[in-house]
Order: C-alpha cells, then sequence, then structure tokens
C-alpha cells in the first residue's frame, strides 16, 4: 500500500491488484449482497410521487458531498478501516478508533463533507452490514438504533475526520427540516432522500429545484450520471404535492406560550443603527434547552414584559461546540417544559457571541442568567451595522 492523504487523515492507497483489495471485496460480498456502487433511490418525479403515501418514509438531507461507503473489517488477523468511493471502488485504509468487535463486518454508507471551516465530516446515511450480518431485510428504524448505539457506546470522535450520523425526519417534521435544521448546518444540501423504512432498495431523491442543472439532462432523459429521469417542461403539478409535504407541521410546543401572549421577535420593527447606538456589549446571554435532535439547542430569553420566550436555534458551528455543549446541557427529561426545569434547577444559561453572517448566536460559556429581547436586539442591530 502507498502512503497517501485521505480528506485530511494520513491513509494508505489500496492498490486494484493487491491480494488486501481482493480479499476485501471477497468479504463484502460473503456477508450480504449490498451493492458498493449502487444508488438504491430513483429521482422523485410526477410518475412516482403518489408512491410516497403507500409506505412508511423517514427523510433525510442529501449533502453536496462525496458518496463514500466505510468497511470495518480484518484480515490476517489485522483490523482495517476502508473507506471505499462508491463511483470507482478505490480504496483507502485510514485510522479511526471503533470498538473491536465492529471489525468482524460492520458497513457505513453515507457522504463525506467540507464543512465551512474547511473540516470534513463522513455523514452516515445507512447500516447496510453490522458485525458481520446484513441488515438490508430489516427496517431502517431498526438499523438507525443500532447507529446510535454505536456513536455512543463504540467510537471515539476524530478531529481530523468527523464521522456522524444524519439526523432523520418523520414527514410530519418536514417544516422543521427545512426551516430550522437544514438553515444552522455548516455544510451544503443538495436535497431530500425519502428513505422507505421496509424496503432497503425502494428510496427517492428530491433534488432541490436550485440544485439542478440543465446541463446535466441530455435530450433522451438520461443524466451524466446514467441516472433515468423525466423532464417535465411544466413542474407545477409536481412542485404541488412536494409543497404539500413541507406544508405539515409539528403542532407548536407548549414552551412557546409559556406566559400567554409573548412577542413575535421575526415581527417586531426592526430599529435602525444611529449615532446615539452604542455597543454597549459584544456578548449576549441566554437559556439553552437541548431538543431531540442531535446539536439542535433552542436559546430561551426574557421577552419585554419580563417572561420567557423562546428567541432562536443555536449555532453549533464546530466539533468544538458540539463536545462542550453536551457536556454542559442536561438531556434527561426532554419532554419538560422550561418552567419545570427552571423549578427543578434543571436549566442551563450560556453566553453567546454573534455570527453575523448566519444571523445566529453561538454557545462558548455558561453563566448565571439570560439577558432581555430588548437587549438582545439591539446589540444584533449594532452588531449587523459593523
Amino acid at each position: 500500500m502507498s502512503y497517501s492523504f485521505f480528506f485530511g487523515k494520513k491513509s494508505n492507497f489500496v492498490q486494484s491488484h493487491s491480494k488486501l483489495y481482493s480479499d476485501i471485496n471477497n468479504q463484502l460480498r460473503t456477508i450480504g449482497n449490498f451493492n458498493v456502487s449502487g444508488k438504491y433511490y430513483s429521482v422523485l418525479n410526477k410518475s412516482n410521487l403518489d408512491n410516497l403515501e403507500k409506505s412508511d418514509f423517514n427523510i433525510l438531507l442529501k449533502s453536496f458531498g462525496k458518496p463514500y461507503i466505510l468497511f470495518l473489517t480484518c484480515v490476517n488477523n489485522k483490523n482495517y478501516c476502508v473507506f471505499i468511493y462508491k463511483k470507482n471502488l478505490v480504496m483507502n485504509v485510514v485510522q479511526i478508533k471503533f470498538a473491536k468487535d465492529l471489525f468482524e463486518g460492520t458497513l457505513f454508507e453515507g457522504e463525506i463533507v467540507k464543512t465551512e471551516e474547511n473540516k470534513y465530516i463522513f455523514l452516515v446515511n445507512d447500516l447496510p452490514y453490522y458485525k458481520g450480518r446484513s441488515l438490508i431485510t430489516e427496517n431502517f428504524d431498526h438499523r438507525h438504533h443500532i447507529l446510535e448505539r454505536i456513536f455512543r457506546n463504540k467510537y471515539i470522535l476524530d478531529e481530523e475526520l468527523y464521522i456522524s450520523k444524519k439526523e432523520y425526519f418523520k414527514s410530519i417534521e418536514i417544516k422543521a427540516l427545512i426551516e430550522d435544521y437544514m438553515k444552522i448546518l455548516n455544510y451544503k444540501n443538495s436535497g431530500l432522500i425519502f428513505k422507505n423504512n421496509s424496503n432497503f432498495s425502494n428510496n427517492y431523491l428530491f433534488p432541490f429545484p436550485e440544485c439542478r442543472s440543465d446541463s446535466k439532462i441530455l435530450k433522451n432523459g438520461v443524466t451524466i450520471d446514467n441516472e433515468k429521469v423525466i423532464v417535465d417542461e411544466n413542474e407545477e403539478d409536481k412542485m404541488k404535492k412536494v409543497n404539500k409535504l413541507k406544508k405539515e407541521v409539528i403542532e407548536e410546543d407548549d414552551d412557546d406560550k409559556l406566559f400567554g401572549d409573548l412577542i413575535d421577535v421575526n415581527e417586531e420593527k426592526e430599529e435602525k443603527p444611529t449615532k446615539d447606538n452604542k455597543l454597549t456589549q459584544t456578548t449576549c446571554k441566554f437559556l439553552i434547552n437541548p431538543t431531540k435532535i442531535s446539536d439542535i439547542y433552542e436559546l430561551y430569553c426574557y421577552s419585554s414584559n419580563n417572561n420567557i420566550e423562546k428567541h432562536s436555534l443555536a449555532s453549533v458551528p464546530d466539533i468544538e461546540t458540539s463536545k462542550y455543549l453536551k457536556s454542559i446541557v442536561y438531556f434527561e427529561n426532554l419532554e419538560e417544559n422550561i418552567l419545570t426545569k427552571l423549578k427543578k434547577n434543571k436549566c442551563i444559561f450560556v453566553e453567546c457571541n454573534y455570527n453575523s453572517f448566519f444571523k445566529k448566536w453561538v454557545p462558548f460559556k455558561k453563566t448565571t442568567c439570560m439577558d432581555n429581547i430588548s437587549t438582545i436586539n439591539k446589540t444584533q442591530i449594532i452588531l449587523d451595522s459593523l
């Protein structure tokens, strides 16, 4: 094997004519019939859109990353973490700390993305093989629960190539996915994957309209990736059905109405900075509340009448922030509202820096109180004007 670098990590390139290359492929075939280069999805179009209503689908984001699988295997009593590029089957061996039992034959399928901080993440979509056993006949919920246990108990964080499972959403959560979750990610996404819960291969990709390129579509309706699509001059009917999914909303939490009529921050008239506006502080303080979704935290503050209101979602731009928040926040009893948590003294307050590019607040240390909305708005307006 020749020495090289693989997305920031030192690696060994596996020659296609080597015995190791052949041994790895043989082990992949021995465990099951997962097709390494297969896509396992169809592009969502007018003719198949109705299928979304016939089965139970989970929804994941499709990133702009490169498609890879990560195979954990043992060859001649030596453990290997092998990344295989799905488009040409090139293999790279890297060192990543997983539990020893996973090297009996565990296969992760996903994408490698580069974040806005120039760091790399392997985003795991699915788990076709687990410890030498094929899971493609199991339902997706079961595979997802196994993934959660792996990343909670059998993986040590790697700072150079961070590995994380993707979050998945139900159809009623699609508004939260599009309007909240997607906007705080530090990498770009190109579409939605509708993952069938009971059928491993019956999945659909909905590319975001702004991510489609007419230059990639040939006259015969085949993309340059040899993927058959249907090209409609008028996509109005298709978009109506997709938008119908987007309009399904989750009922608002009682936390949003803790003390009666609260101010909607987004509807407040924006104050324009004047010469009298002096920057008295560059950070603001919030109450931070975890959610069921990893790295999604709600920020609360005092309203103008000194009640408590939900302000926004916190920005978690990097691994360091993610690790820090997980070390200080209480994750038990996620269903309890803020008032109950306050009475139990189970709330954490954080001081945040403002990211003017993303219009988000980034927690960086614990504090003992939270600011008023007027203070936060004034600080944000002045920081935006600098």
